[in-house]
C-alpha cells in the first residue's frame, strides 16, 4: 500500500487557499492498486486574501516608477522635483546619504544632528523655488555657504 501527495490551488475554487490532498493507493482484490482520494486539508481564507492583497500592492508598487525610484541612480543628478514627488520617509533617507556622502567627501566624520536637520531642511526649502536644480548642489551651499 502506497501513498501519494499533490497539491492544489484553491484560491479561485473558492476553496481559500493552497490545500494538501493525499491520495492512498488501495489494492483490490484482484490485485491492481487504485487511488482513493483523501479530503483536502484547506488552510484559511485570510491567508488567500492576503496572499492576493500582496501580489496587488506589488505590482502597484512596480508601477509607481519614476526617475529616483530605480534601484541605483545617479545620486549627483537627482532634481529637487524628483525630490520632492517623494515619500517624506524615502526624502528624509536621500538627504541623510546625500549629506553623509557629502561629510565623506570633506572628511568629516563627525555626525551633528542639529546640523544634518538644518542643511535638510535649507535645501528643502531652496527646492521649493527651483525644481529643476539638482539636490547636491543645494546641499553643497547650505553646507558652505
Amino acid at each position: 500500500m502506497g501513498r501519494s501527495v499533490g497539491w492544489g490551488r484553491g484560491c479561485n475554487a473558492g476553496r481559500g487557499g493552497w490545500f494538501l490532498w493525499r491520495g492512498a493507493l488501495r489494492k483490490r482484490m484482484d490485485g491492481r492498486a487504485v487511488r482513493a482520494r483523501v479530503r483536502p486539508v484547506l488552510t484559511p481564507i485570510s491567508e488567500c486574501v492576503m496572499g492576493k492583497m500582496f501580489l496587488m500592492a506589488s505590482v502597484l508598487a512596480l508601477g509607481a516608477g519614476g526617475a529616483v525610484q530605480a534601484g541605483t541612480f545617479d545620486v549627483s543628478k537627482v532634481t529637487c522635483g524628483e525630490l520632492t514627488a517623494l515619500p517624506e520617509d524615502q526624502m528624509n533617507k536621500l538627504l541623510f546619504w546625500m549629506d553623509g556622502y557629502m561629510g565623506g567627501a570633506a572628511e568629516d566624520v563627525t555626525y551633528d544632528d542639529e546640523r544634518l536637520q538644518q542643511n535638510m531642511d535649507a535645501a528643502l526649502s531652496a527646492c521649493g523655488g527651483t525644481p529643476d536644480a539638482t539636490v547636491m548642489e543645494l546641499l553643497d551651499k547650505a553646507e558652505n555657504g
